[in-house]
């Protein structure tokens, strides 16, 4: 689905100037146009991207395209304005970026960026008497295969259970 006009994107939305070759649209000024491996709503106003456990830092300057005539600065959640260049913490690390039409100050838009970076933890398989019967290691904000489907005589397994970190 396109973040700007809602439509199916049967190919890649590319922009000529603010208007998109593939469906025509024209964002407004102050906008976000793309966000090199992140998810955008522009609804919401959110900006979302997982990076991997060994990522330290994310160079943004690359990343982030905006409207023509639109600067942005990123600040943290002390709205702060930070550095471009922004060091990561393992878990969410939220900011906000606020993009500015260099022709009218007025014109601004301002999105919650949120980098949520992997790390490693472990899982315990509990048995029926309370006891650690196997354990993963498995890293956060991924899909993960469970490696272990209890076989224990008398009992039919029927559902996992989360008890929390």
């Amino acid at each position: 689905m396109c973040a700007f006009c809602s439509k199916e994107e049967t190919e890649p939305h590319s922009f000529n100037g603010d208007t998109c070759k593939v469906c025509q649209f024209t964002i407004s000024p102050a906008t976000i146009k793309n966000f090199t491996g992140a998810k955008i709503n522009h609804t919401d106003k959110t900006v979302k991207i997982t990076v991997d456990k060994n990522t330290s830092y994310l160079m943004l300057t690359n990343m982030v395209t905006v409207s023509s005539n639109s600067t942005w600065k990123i600040f943290d959640s002390t709205v702060k304005e930070v550095p471009k260049t922004i060091s990561l913490n393992n878990g969410e690390n939220i900011y906000f970026i606020t993009f500015t039409d260099s022709t009218d100050e007025n014109i601004t838009n301002t999105y919650t960026f949120t980098v949520y970076k992997s790390f490693k933890v472990k899982l315990n398989y509990y048995g029926v008497s309370g006891g650690i019967i196997k354990t993963q290691t498995v890293d956060t904000g991924y899909d993960c295969t469970l490696s272990f489907v209890p076989d224990i005589a008398g009992y039919v397994f029927n559902f996992w259970k989360y008890s929390g970190v």
